[in-house]
């Protein structure tokens, strides 16, 4: 696409397109039309089923496309971001909408470097209810991003950051059923980027009765594996500190309890000690019995009696 007519930095809005052929076009003229003057809209179908790549090619070379097997959201993004060329990173799905002013009313925080990853509120439309804003309110972020992250998980069309950090942070976690854009974000957070709010709806998030991740069934071994994989990055980076471990061995020992409560026990048991050894005190907030039981027996053989009793 030619850009040289353009200004400003050159954004890059990449969407992710399966059986979508009812909003997709929404989605992409979103995109094109944002009041910012320089963007870039990359779309990958990922082995759609139905019209949606006959919706697509009709933009033409308004935008970059391409189409390929199904191989999930998490792989198409991460495509598009290998096709893209744009200083800033936008991410869409393809069943939502960006404000016109999405990209001009993030930008400047970045541009001025006072901010790497800049946040924005969500308003959610399309069933009987209107147009209204989300009920879950995200305060303006203070303190460490992974903590913020942790507490308060971002819709994927929230941030717009700069394309190092997707860089950096690996991109989206290929195969990952459920909670793509929290894995990601939680990554992201641990890099230690400064976030900021822009206090509007910037993105249009539909409710509809079609496919969403939303609607997946939870893998609770890959529950564990996302939250053990967070621990892995972490560590290589040194980036530790009390509050991420006790946060994160909270959240990796409820998990792997779960999990070993439906017979995973093997990487339950890796999680549970994982847990442990980065935070002893997570055990402290458990109920007075299995306190009891964990001082006598040790962590796992407690979570064995526990199960065996149930």
């Amino acid at each position: 696409m030619d850009t040289t007519s353009r200004r400003g930095p050159l954004v890059s809005i990449l969407i992710p397109c399966y059986n979508a052929e009812r909003f997709v076009a929404d989605a992409v003229n979103s995109a094109l039309n944002q009041t910012h003057d320089n963007i870039e809209v990359v779309v990958i179908d990922d082995g759609s089923r139905d019209s949606s790549r006959e919706v697509l090619k009709s933009f033409g070379d308004r935008i970059i496309f391409e189409a390929g097997p199904n191989q999930g959201a998490c792989a198409a993004r991460n495509r598009a971001f290998e096709l893209c060329s744009g200083e800033y990173i936008q991410y869409l799905d393809s069943d939502d909408k960006l404000a016109v002013n999405k990209i001009d009313s993030q930008l400047p925080a970045l541009e001025t470097g006072d901010s790497d990853i800049s946040l924005c509120k969500i308003g959610l439309f399309g069933d009987e209810k209107g147009e209204r804003q989300e009920k879950r309110q995200h305060p303006h972020p203070v303190g460490d991003a992974l903590e913020y992250f942790l507490n308060h998980p971002i819709q994927t069309a929230a941030p717009l950051m700069h394309r190092t950090w997707v860089e950096k942070s690996g991109g989206f976690r290929k195969g990952l059923k459920r909670g793509q854009e929290a894995d990601f974000h939680r990554r992201l957070g641990a890099l230690g980027p400064r976030l900021s709010m822009v206090d509007q709806i910037l993105v249009w998030v539909r409710m509809h009765d079609g496919p969403r991740i939303t609607h997946k069934a939870v893998d609770p071994h890959q529950t564990v594996e996302v939250w053990l994989s967070l621990v892995e990055a972490i560590a290589a980076s040194a980036a530790w500190n009390e509050d991420r471990r006790y946060t994160i061995a909270k959240s990796l020992l409820d998990a792997s309890r779960s999990l070993y409560a439906q017979g995973g026990e093997a990487l339950a048991i890796e999680g549970i000690e994982t847990a442990v050894e980065i935070c002893p005190r997570v055990l402290d907030c458990d109920r007075l019995s299995r306190r009891v039981l964990t001082a006598i027996f040790g962590p796992i053989k407690a979570e064995r009696f526990i199960r065996a009793v149930r």
